[in-house]
Order: structure tokens, then C-alpha cells, then sequence
């Protein structure tokens, strides 16, 4: 009996030592250049991971942020993607400032999976996203490396293949439409050799909760059941530094009380209220968004074990004619630059905003709504440049006059001490001398 008793307590240690365990599960140990990486992290955390808390290390130093990533969180695991560095060599994901179960105890030790990057000569892709998550239609964007290839891309959910051959360097956009699905689907999407996640939400038209017998606990209700949002998912196109606003509105349809905690798993997106206590009616939810870089990231409502996850899909642009972005804030909360406590720089003027505001009443494209002082662009005149370049040439053409005239004066002094030689020498071998001839008699008169 003592035996079995801590035979089952060894197994109980076993499994919770085993559940507060971390993985890194990353789909290839080597990647090429500027490819996808896709990892899937799992484990007993006790705080959100977020974008910030993901970094590409290489050589021992943080390599630089990537141009695009994404995070999810699907139960207990998340899943990260990330656009890999061009520079082939030794790398490792780390993951920091998070807190985490390890062996029955609690730690924030940091995280790290190594990988390397190979250059090759083959034909490969890269592809955004890296993962699909919500309940939109699907765009995939890929890109062909080194040589030109035949590539598929397949959706068996909804029977969805497309074939077509893509260039090297080339990019294509496919659109995979999900309107024929009927309910969630957790699947993925089969480009060539690699696999996309998919985890799709179909909510039903009906919820046949008004046929359902009362005796159904209440408990047991999920909370896409009990609560409905105007705005499933946020997708836009916005300029880099900017501050865009949405607001989400909730509706409580089962007018019962809920708390509800709200959090977004990345800095890069502000939400106001984090809770809601009480709410058995309407609220909103205020989104502040302001990236310097592309990113994919989430919102989850959460009620006990139940929650609602709001995808983000943000592409940073520099370009104001690319902004892609729908203000879905109500008439009467829609702002003005000076509502806002911003001040208009003017482009044409050389100001410059470091942190810019989306205004309702930006009457030119000149003007930005901006949240801190103007600065004024450092310019200058090309004037100085010509003027130094001038004295640079008149410089050299005066060092070459020297020269030459230095080489003159010497070719012409070799050539006198020459010609005085050659007459000495002369002189030397024909001593006949001009003038008067002396006649002498030997004799002593």
C-alpha cells in the first residue's frame, strides 16, 4: 500500500514537473535567408508573452527588428512568426521578462531556441503571415527566392488550390475566402513544403439559445454566446508613429453580470478599460494603435475559462496616400487636431513630427496632427558645395600647372648641363685653339 501510494505520488510529480515545463518547437532547425520562421511555444506561463518580449539574437547581439511578426495566443500555447534576418549564421529566439512555471517553481529565467540561417543556391519562399487567426478571409503574400518556381497553395476546408509559377523576387497576393465554412475550423494552409496554421472562429447565424430549455446552467455558456461585438478584427494600412483610434462596442446580450478582463499581447496597441466589472449591458472599448513596424497581434476578452479574441493585422507604411485606415469611432467622439491636444506641422515648411495624431480634420496632406512639439528640418544650401568643389578644381589645376611647369624648368636644365658637357668634352678631344700661330727657332739666337 506504501508502495503504490508513492508510486502515485512520484507520477503526480512527474506530470506537474511536466506540464510546468517550456517548450520551443520550431518547424525547421535551419532556415534561409529573409525566410519565415514559425515557432510554437508552450507551457505553464503566468504572465502574457508579447511581441516585446520575442528577440532574434545572432553573434551574442540582438539583430534587428524584423520587418514583420506575429503572435497568438490558442489555449495554453501561442504561436510566433517572424521574418528572418539576410545575414547567414548562428542565431537563437530568446524570450525574456516573462514569468513561467519550471519545475514546480516560479521563474522568469529567459528562453532561448537556437537555429541557423544557410545561404543556398535552391529555390525557397517566405510568407505573411505566418499563421491565420479570426474569422476573416484569408490573404497570404509570398515571395520567391533565387529561382523562378511552381508553387501551390492549398485550403482543403473550403477546396481551395491555386497553382502558378512565381519569379525570382517576384511577389503575389492570394486572397482564400472562408464564406463557404459553417462553423470553426482549426486546419492549415499547404504552401508546397510548408504548412500555415489556421485557426478559424465561425460564429453561427443562429445561437438556438431561444428554443433551449431554461434547465441549461448558465455557467456552461461560452462567452461568444453572451456578448457581441460590432468589430470582430482590426485591419489596416497606417503611417509609422502615428496614433489611430478605434472603438469596439460590446453588447451584453444575456443582460447578466460578467467581469471581463480585456488585454492585448502587444504594446504596439493601447486598450482602455483592461476590465469591465459588472457590465450587463453596453460598453466600449477604446484602441489606441502605434507601430514603427508591420505586425500581426490580438485582443482577448476573457470570462473564467471562456474568451473572445479580436485579431490585428496592422502594415506600416511611409507613404500618406498608402494609409489604409477606417476611423469606426462614433460621430460625436470622432476629434479634431486641437480636440486632441495636437498642433499641425506643415511639411512644406520643413516641420517635423516625431509623434503624430490621427485627426479627423487634416485639410492638407502638408499638415500633421502632432502630439509633441513641431522641429524644423535641418537644411541647407548646395551653394557651399558647388563653391567647395570650385576651389577643389581651381586647387588641382593649380597643383597641375605646378607640376608641369616643374618639369618644364627641369627638363630644360637637364638639357642645359647637357649640352655644356658634351662641349667640354669636346673641347677636351679637339684642343685646336683660334688665334695668332707662334713660329720658334730651336737655335740659341
Amino acid at each position: 500500500m506504501i508502495k503504490k501510494t508513492l508510486f502515485v505520488i512520484f507520477l503526480c510529480m512527474f506530470f506537474i514537473s511536466f506540464i510546468s515545463s517550456v517548450d520551443i518547437e520550431l518547424t525547421k532547425s535551419s532556415y534561409y535567408p529573409e525566410e519565415t520562421l514559425q515557432a510554437e511555444i508552450s507551457g505553464s506561463f503566468i504572465s502574457s508573452i508579447k511581441i516585446e518580449n520575442i528577440a532574434i539574437y545572432g553573434e551574442g547581439k540582438s539583430h534587428e527588428e524584423p520587418s514583420i511578426e506575429g503572435i497568438v495566443k490558442l489555449g495554453t500555447k501561442y504561436l510566433y512568426y517572424s521574418s528572418l534576418p539576410l545575414t547567414p549564421g548562428n542565431y537563437y529566439l530568446k524570450i525574456n521578462d516573462v514569468s513561467y512555471y519550471s519545475n514546480n517553481l516560479q521563474t522568469d529565467l529567459e528562453l532561448n531556441k537556437s537555429f541557423t540561417i544557410k545561404s543556398t543556391n535552391s529555390s525557397y519562399l517566405s510568407f505573411t503571415p505566418g499563421f491565420f487567426y479570426g474569422s476573416n478571409d484569408m490573404t497570404l503574400y509570398l515571395k520567391a527566392y533565387n529561382k523562378e518556381q511552381s508553387v501551390s497553395v492549398e485550403f482543403s476546408p473550403t477546396n481551395f488550390k491555386q497553382t502558378f509559377n512565381l519569379g525570382y523576387g517576384e511577389e503575389k497576393t492570394i486572397f482564400i475566402p472562408i464564406t463557404s465554412l459553417t462553423e470553426s475550423v482549426d486546419s492549415e494552409v499547404k504552401v508546397d513544403s510548408y504548412s500555415i496554421p489556421v485557426s478559424l472562429i465561425i460564429n453561427s447565424a443562429q445561437n438556438n439559445n431561444s428554443n433551449n430549455d431554461n434547465e441549461s446552467d448558465e455557467e456552461d455558456l461560452e462567452l461568444s454566446d453572451i456578448i457581441e461585438l460590432n468589430k470582430d478584427s482590426i485591419t489596416a494600412t497606417l503611417m509609422e508613429n502615428t496614433d489611430y483610434f478605434y472603438t469596439i462596442e460590446l453588447i451584453n446580450t444575456e443582460s447578466k453580470e460578467i467581469n471581463l478582463d480585456i488585454d492585448s499581447n502587444s504594446n504596439y496597441v493601447t486598450v482602455k478599460p483592461s476590465e469591465l466589472e459588472d457590465f450587463d449591458d453596453k460598453a466600449e472599448i477604446n484602441i489606441t494603435i502605434n507601430s514603427k513596424k508591420s505586425f500581426n497581434s490580438t485582443i482577448t476578452l476573457s470570462y473564467g475559462d471562456s474568451n473572445i479574441i479580436i485579431p490585428i493585422e496592422i502594415k506600416i507604411t511611409k507613404e500618406q496616400a498608402s494609409v489604409n485606415f477606417t476611423n469606426n469611432l462614433p460621430l460625436n467622439q470622432v476629434k479634431t487636431c486641437v480636440e486632441l491636444g495636437g498642433r499641425y506641422c506643415d511639411s512644406s515648411k520643413n516641420e517635423i513630427c516625431t509623434r503624430s495624431l490621427a485627426a479627423s480634420n487634416s485639410v492638407s496632406s502638408n499638415l500633421i496632427c502632432c502630439s509633441v512639439p513641431c522641429t524644423i528640418k535641418k537644411t541647407s544650401s548646395s551653394s557651399w558645395i558647388w563653391g567647395l568643389l570650385l576651389l577643389v578644381l581651381l586647387g588641382v589645376g593649380a597643383w597641375f600647372l605646378y607640376n608641369k611647369s616643374k618639369e618644364d624648368n627641369s627638363e630644360s636644365f637637364k638639357k642645359e648641363t647637357i649640352s655644356k658637357r658634351i662641349e667640354q668634352f669636346r673641347s677636351r678631344i679637339n684642343p685646336n685653339l683660334e688665334g695668332k700661330e707662334v713660329n720658334k727657332n730651336l737655335s740659341k739666337d
